[in-house]
């Protein structure tokens, strides 16, 4: 039967919020995406080549900290023609956006015409990025691209299982809640915090709105389902489960599948580059959304064989407010030498380990999941270079520090009195400042690890006997 108030939102309600919010060049693009998906590997390449080469042009051009790259490395912009020139330049890691900011932003684009973002996730470096408004609408229009491959469809109800509230705006402003519910019909659920009260709450609002699609962090999906399925609880079952912001492990996905009633579609993608790549419903592999970005795997510095796992680095080909080119994802991943069955020309690739992100345990036994605590306590103090915590009991936590150039004490004043607040009172933090932060399995680096799981996180990271 036909959701008529889907097909409103889809072909009135949606297209006017869009306009009115100045999203002029998104329904360009989202034809575009809808098109070039289909491309053969020869046509992306040459998509991908002229992007490229404009963005050079531009960075070259605009941006500070690219003309002093390339002068220095006596390399004419003109020469980087294709994907396969990149190798000649440096990459760009997450400390150096960090020092590098203002040389990074482009000098025609006036800083209140970007949209200002941090990140977060695993690696306890939270920075402060800009995109320019085109790239907000190409960013859309991707991700409703790879939505749609689940069989949800534009209008459709959705519901967020997500712990970062200010990914959808002033929740507290009514106007802002009730276009989310009509105009945009998505609804969102808070787990930062997560314990039994909020999962049951959860149960009674899937019941009642009813999605048909449902978007989670992996970690929080699986811990949800089990959840339901250890005390029979059923909800509505939606078209689909997307998990995304971190690892899909082997064992979770056939638990949140059993648990939420629909199949698995994994995803991989950064707050500061949008959707990389994410599954289709043949589940061969990861599509990279290559007609946006350039997409390297590199091991030991050089490009990876198809087949061996390196660490991601990709160049978003449409952020001309602040352009990344070779930026270091921290992820390890495998680019695949294979063809999906869908007909996209879209290539695949396999995650080996991306980012795994604990749950930290209050004293009351409350989870919170910690890939949001860099943008609540880290993000906003430029002195915290990298950050790990290790939380050894309920009201102890170890943190570990990488001071930068503009490091001062009451960085860590800040720290605990924002951990205070989302813990509650009685935990003691240790501080260690350190010159680096070990690296984890996969090589990479683990902001939160946590040695007190409770009986619903204990095999979050890990396959259970």
């Amino acid at each position: 039967m036909t959701d008529l108030r889907a097909v409103i939102a889809r072909r009135l309600l949606l297209p006017i919020a869009r306009w009115k919010e100045g999203r002029h060049h998104f329904n360009q693009y989202r034809r575009e995406f809808e098109q070039s998906q289909y491309y053969s590997p020869e046509r992306l390449r040459d998509l991908q080549s002229e992007r490229l080469q404009a963005l050079i042009a531009h960075a070259y051009q605009h941006t500070a900290y690219y003309r002093r790259q390339f002068d220095e490395a006596g390399i004419d912009p003109a020469s980087i023609r294709d994907p396969d020139d990149l190798e000649r330049l440096p990459t760009l890691s997450k400390p150096q956006v960090q020092a590098d900011l203002a040389d990074l932003l482009a000098e025609n684009y006036p800083l209140d015409k970007l949209t200002r973002d941090y990140t977060g996730g695993s690696t306890g470096t939270a920075l402060k990025l800009y995109r320019d408004r085109r790239r907000g609408d190409a960013r859309l229009a991707v991700g409703l691209r790879h939505d749609r491959w689940t069989g949800w469809e534009v209008g459709e109800r959705a519901a967020y299982i997500w712990g970062a509230p200010r990914d959808f705006g002033p929740v507290a402003n009514l106007r802002w809640r009730l276009s989310t519910r009509l105009v945009h019909r998505l609804t969102m659920l808070d787990a930062l915090i997560l314990d039994q009260e909020s999962m049951a709450r959860f149960a009674v609002e899937l019941k009642r709105w009813r999605p048909a699609l449902i978007v989670s962090y992996a970690s929080v999906a699986y811990v949800f389902a089990k959840f339901l399925l250890e005390r029979a609880l059923e909800v509505p079952p939606p078209k689909a489960v997307i998990v995304t912001a971190d690892l899909l492990q082997p064992h979770q996905r056939p638990v949140i599948e059993k648990g939420l009633g629909a199949p698995v579609f994994n995803r991989y993608g950064a707050r500061e580059l949008g959707i990389v790549s994410s599954e289709c419903a043949f589940h061969q592999g990861l599509h990279l959304a290559v007609d946006s970005l350039c997409v390297e795997v590199l091991a030991n510095g050089r490009r990876a064989a198809p087949g061996e796992p390196g660490e991601i680095v990709v160049t978003d080909l449409l952020n001309y407010g602040m352009p990344l080119i070779r930026y270091r994802l921290g992820d390890v991943g495998v680019l695949a030498d294979r063809r999906c069955d869908c007909g996209r020309g879209l290539p695949l690739m396999d995650m080996v380990s991306g980012r795994i992100t604990d749950f930290l345990i209050t004293p009351a036994g409350t989870m919170i999941w910690a890939g949001h605590i860099p943008m609540i306590a880290i993000a906003s103090r430029p002195g915290f270079e990298q950050v790990q915590i290790i939380q050894e009991a309920r009201d102890r936590l170890v943190v570990k520090v990488v001071p930068g150039p503009r490091f001062v004490p009451a960085d860590l004043e800040y720290f605990d009195q924002k951990m205070t607040e989302l813990m509650g009172p009685g935990v003691t933090f240790v501080h260690e400042l350190v010159k680096e932060i070990p690296r984890g399995p996969g090589g990479k680096h683990q902001f939160c690890i946590c040695k007190v799981p409770t009986d619903l996180t204990r095999d979050v990271l890990s396959n259970p006997a």
